[in-house]
């Protein structure tokens, strides 16, 4: 039986001929991934009851109607689960959903570029199931196992991961030391590839230390007849054996490379959805410390919270690298004022230097370091940076 690693949740009063589309479209999106509606996806239907797990990556839809009823919305929300409300024109949302889900931004579908197409995009993109986002990290030493690195390297991309590899993706001049540590930050799993030697380079090492520092889950890949240290722990472990490998003992097998996509699918999952929560919680914790209140996260994972005085602000929090695309579809949702929170941590100058730069130059932007919300939202005025 596969293992359920993505979840879509669907409330409301959707029709039939909603809920058919909505299953087509993403059973269509899904192939790229290898992934399966009944399978790695589950969809959970109005009609059936809903048992939330945190390790699974999480989303609802709420299909909105007259007289529709609130079923379990609240308890959702209250969970941290993004919610995407569905109405048939914008101009009667307050009539076709209850009022707990009236202050999120909603998809209409009568709206140029809306309808299912849009619903199915959000619905993903909450999960971490857009290309863009799907984002691995393989850490090895280039002397032991090279030729293993870049056969996983190839069928993590056939599963359409953006996948970084140091010899693939640092052109020669760029700064060696910035691009590691930048492209680990912007990583969902640490992928440790443990030969012998890994731990004798100062790079791997610091990879191996720093994506922990990060709370980046690491997936460790041991070498056969090696014993792993016990100071390097990892989230998940896998033991080769000599029958992983082709005869040459360089090259693995591909029925092993399908496994290790598996178990990387699976632990990617649950890292989006664990580290998404953890973002959730610590700046639930800061909006409650200075008197506020979360009322709800909407598409895109944007927070809405009411202020201490009763003034509603919306978040935009971030567990990747801040960059002008993710400000651009940011603004998309909040033309008028944009409040990102991201985690500063393990951020070298070149990015620092390009948030400060993009809060000078567009005018509606502010930049919450995630350790400063409740310092910064605590003296919060719109338009005023």
């Amino acid at each position: 039986m596969v293992n359920v690693l993505y979840r879509i949740v669907c409330r409301g009063a959707p029709t039939p001929d909603q809920l058919t589309e909505l299953t087509g479209k993403l059973a269509e999106h899904l192939k790229q991934f290898g992934l399966a509606i009944g399978g790695e996806v589950e969809i959970i239907y109005p009609s059936s009851q809903y048992t939330h797990d945190p390790r699974v990556a999480t989303t609802m839809v709420y299909f909105g109607a007259v007289g529709a009823t609130e079923q379990d919305v609240n308890n959702v929300l209250d969970l941290g689960v993004p919610c995407l409300p569905v109405v048939s024109l914008l101009q009667v949302a307050t009539h076709e959903l209850p009022e707990v889900l009236q202050p999120l931004n909603a998809v209409g579908f009568d709206e140029p570029e809306q309808g299912m197409g849009r619903v199915v995009t959000a619905l993903l993109e909450a999960v971490g199931l857009m290309s863009r986002q799907r984002r691995v990290f393989l850490s090895y030493r280039r002397t032991e196992s090279r030729a293993a690195a870049l056969q996983l390297f190839d069928a993590l991309s056939s599963r359409v991961f953006d996948v970084f590899l140091d010899t693939h993706e640092i052109a020669p001049g760029d700064d060696f030391q910035a691009m590691l540590w930048h492209n680990l930050c912007d990583s969902d799993v640490l992928v440790v590839l443990d030969t012998p030697d890994y731990f004798t380079s100062r790079w791997t090492t610091a990879e191996f230390g720093r994506a922990l520092a990060k709370q980046i889950p690491i997936y460790r890949i041991g070498w056969p007849d090696h014993t792993p240290s016990r100071q390097h722990a990892a989230h998940s472990v896998r033991t080769l054996t000599s029958d992983d490998f082709e005869p040459d003992g360089q090259q693995l097998n591909v029925g092993c490379l399908d496994e290790l996509c598996q178990d990387i699918e699976a632990l990617r999952s649950k890292s989006h959805a664990v580290r998404g929560l953890n973002f959730y919680s610590k700046i639930r914790e800061g909006v409650e410390m200075i008197g506020g209140q979360v009322l709800g996260k909407g598409s895109g994972h944007s927070i809405l919270l009411e202020l201490a005085d009763g003034r509603k602000c919306v978040l935009h929090p971030t567990i990747r690298v801040p960059t002008s695309l993710h400000l651009h579809e940011v603004m998309k949702q909040s033309p008028d004022e944009a409040v990102v929170v991201y985690d500063e941590v393990g951020l070298h100058e070149h990015s620092k230097g390009h948030i400060d730069w993009l809060q000078k130059m567009i005018a509606p932007v502010r930049y919450i370091k995630l350790h400063e919300t409740a310092w910064q939202l605590a003296d919060y005025h719109e338009g005023d940076r």
